[in-house]
């Protein structure tokens, strides 16, 4: 095999075989490199590891510095790891020796790390977790060393344990299984599937950190490609129940079958991650976009486990208010693997909102001007940092979750082609978002509480919210704007003008207040935070104040 290598990667293994060492190109670059010759499933790996034989790390070091212009620094000594900084790449080279490695206890630095040159490549080999990570190769003979046959599990699209003995050493090499089946799509060999069930039943998983579960977490949802196969491989081993008991149950919730072929609501969850991992790929996301999509896309009907019940009458699976229950769902799993801040605060609001858009469209179908309602939404995206075409994907990906399993289960979605009315929402979607775009809502924040305490002279309270709310919504609603001049909604500065404001508060103060006008007697009191929190008290309120 013939592979193009960066100049410093080439001059390293010339410095190495002018002194008569052997070296080999090891682990995720060669496994990639392959799978993309044999599969055509392109993988950006930046990860270069080099691991010499016959010399002592000391010796190793020397050699380098001595021929060597880079920067390189002895980081993990126990490791025995020395990295190369180049200007080629972002990440440095890894360089090491052979080692034997013992574990000693349940944590992961819990190990006796031994170097040992002498050793063979099917020594140093055996302490690799997977077989298509345990493949060598020579740059200047060009030959793979192969002692476990990785190359022929990638051929047939296989993930399996090097060792039984040296596997379980690591028990975050259950969870590494499941981010390379999803990122690869590879079965998960059927006697691997059992040691990691194993390891799971023995409970050898609760010594692992938080913080490593999250970063396998976090690469499944930045790099997968088929994630239903890593959700199948936690469900197999009883992984499932533990990190994702929400999606767990949903296997036992039922939907109408005349609405839903494809099954109970696992199973179109995950035909909808398949494809929103689809319109990733599709829409070239980031790994952050990427990561927000998918998981939103996991969880968005996960609040249907409680809210779903069965009208005899009508002989139909329900689930009224299951976004609103799919909320804290949502952030019970983000909270439980301590995910980022930016998926804590985006995933919510997205599970919360994904059947908006539809119900949207439909209403401007019927005549209904939906500026406002859109607008809000936008708004609400904006201030998590999320663009509302997130929000379109999620529903596209809902739509294309629901494809009739042929021969049993099948986790494959529609494709886009099939979708003849999301086109037209997505037309729709389109023209309401240029509009958007021209009136400049998301460039700059409308109001500001320092704005209304300068207008009106109260003490700082829950009321500043209220108005604030208020006067956003009402800048939203077409049926006010257009019935006014600029001049009589901005400054010359471009603020909102300060008898609105004013006028905004004293409405409130009279729908929220102890007494209200004797011209509203029938009318219920609200309260400042009903005003903040409640969309349609508020839609109410606007009416009444327009």
């Amino acid at each position: 095999m013939d592979i193009n290598l960066n100049p410093t990667i080439l001059k390293i293994f010339s410095i190495l075989n002018d002194n008569n060492l052997k070296a080999y190109l090891v682990g995720g670059v060669i496994r990639d490199l392959l799978i993309e010759k044999h599969h055509n499933l392109p993988i950006k790996n930046k990860d270069y590891d080099i691991e010499v034989f016959g010399v002592s790390l000391s010796d190793l070091e020397n050699l380098l510095r001595t021929n060597l212009d880079s920067d390189i620094t002895k980081e993990g000594e126990s490791f025995s790891v020395l990295k190369v900084y180049t200007d080629e790449s972002e990440d440095p080279i890894d360089i090491a020796i052979p080692r034997t490695e013992v574990t000693t206890g349940d944590k992961y630095t819990d190990f006796n790390i031994t170097p040992d040159p002498s050793l063979t490549v099917e020594q140093a080999s055996i302490r690799r977790d997977i077989t298509i990570n345990a493949i060598y190769y020579d740059p200047i003979s060009k030959q793979i060393n192969d002692p476990f046959n990785g190359v022929d599990d990638i051929k047939n699209k296989v993930i399996r344990a090097v060792s039984t003995k040296t596997f379980i050493e690591d028990p975050l090499r259950v969870l590494r299984v499941m981010q390379f089946a999803g990122r690869f799509g590879f079965e998960v060999a059927p006697e691997t599937v059992n040691l990691c069930k194993k390891m799971v039943k023995d409970n050898m998983l609760q010594a692992l950190s938080k913080d490593r579960v999250r970063e396998e977490f976090l690469k499944f949802a930045y790099k997968t490609n088929y994630p239903a196969l890593s959700l199948e491989f936690l469900k197999n081993v009883d992984l499932l129940k533990i990190y994702m008991p929400e999606i767990s149950v949903l296997q036992e919730t039922l939907q109408t079958p005349e609405w839903h072929p494809e099954g109970n609501v696992y199973n179109h969850s995950l035909q909808v991650i398949n494809a929103g991992t689809d319109i990733a790929n599709r829409e070239g996301l980031s790994s952050y976009e990427k990561a927000i999509l998918i998981l939103s896309c996991l969880y968005h009907d996960s609040g249907k486990a409680l809210a779903t019940v069965f009208d005899e009458k009508e002989k139909v699976y329900r689930a009224h208010g299951h976004a609103d229950k799919g909320v804290q769902l949502v952030l019970d799993f983000a909270q439980r693997i301590n995910l980022p801040s930016y998926l804590v605060k985006s995933l919510p609001v997205l599970v919360k909102y994904h059947m908006h858009l539809p119900v949207l469209f439909y209403n401007h179908k019927n005549g209904q001007d939906q500026t406002k309602a859109f607008n809000r939404i936008a708004l609400k995206l904006n201030n998590v940092g999320v663009d509302i075409k997130l929000l379109l994907w999620l529903v596209e990906a809902d739509r294309r979750g629901r494809k009739p399993a042929v021969d049993g289960e099948s986790y494959e979605p529609f494709p886009k082609a099939y979708l003849a009315e999301f086109m037209e929402l997505e037309k729709w979607f389109s023209d309401m978002v240029e509009e958007l775009q021209k009136s400049k809502i998301l460039e700059k924040e409308l109001i500001t509480g320092e704005q209304i305490l300068q207008v009106v002279k109260q003490k700082q309270g829950v009321w500043v919210g209220a108005v604030k709310e208020f006067i956003k919504d009402l800048y939203l609603t077409k049926k006010y704007t257009e019935s006014k001049s600029r001049v009589e909604l901005y400054t010359a500065e471009g603020q909102i003008q300060a008898f609105v404001i004013k006028q905004v508060y004293e409405f409130l103060e009279e729908s929220v207040g102890e007494n209200l006008p004797a011209m509203y007697p029938n009318k219920v009191r609200g309260t400042w935070k009903k005003v903040i929190e409640d969309e349609e008290y508020r839609d109410e309120l606007l009416e009444e104040f327009i």
